[in-house]
């Protein structure tokens, strides 16, 4: 199985950790530090067509979601800041596509600003990222 996430999720980790900045792989219900961002994988799947003759994959849809949360009176301006910093690497250098962005609505409390961001691709094998 095709599975570029811990690579992907390493790399951001990496990079926003100059920043001391957290970066978890799965929603906490209590979020400690502020700002955080929380990735998860939301596709990864293949069919007939992304299948080498002897039935092994060659190719994935992939696809991940990141929402940031942070508590701050200057959260726009401090999430403008991760918002760039995340497509400058998701976008710009992995290649993968921006699907969405936007602000979320937290209505488990609304003192903690959430953003949402979704990127999608085509994985080889070989970990290359293509554009859908």
């Amino acid at each position: 199985m095709i599975d570029p996430f811990l690579e992907i999720y390493n790399k951001i980790k990496r990079e926003f950790n100059i920043d001391k900045i957290d970066v978890k792989c799965a929603y906490q219900s209590e979020l400690k530090s502020f700002p955080v961002i929380v990735m998860k994988e939301v596709e990864n799947s293949t069919d007939i067509i992304n299948l080498d003759n002897s039935g092994e994959e060659y190719s994935i849809r992939y696809a991940l979601e990141l929402d940031i949360y942070d508590n701050n009176n200057n959260s726009q301006t401090n999430i403008a800041k991760i918002k760039q910093k995340i497509d400058d690497i998701l976008n710009i250098e992995l290649g993968m596509n921006r699907d969405f962005v936007n602000v979320t609505p937290n209505y488990l409390d609304n003192n903690i600003y959430r953003y949402n961001m979704k990127y999608s691709c085509i994985v080889n094998k070989n970990n290359i990222i293509f554009r859908r």
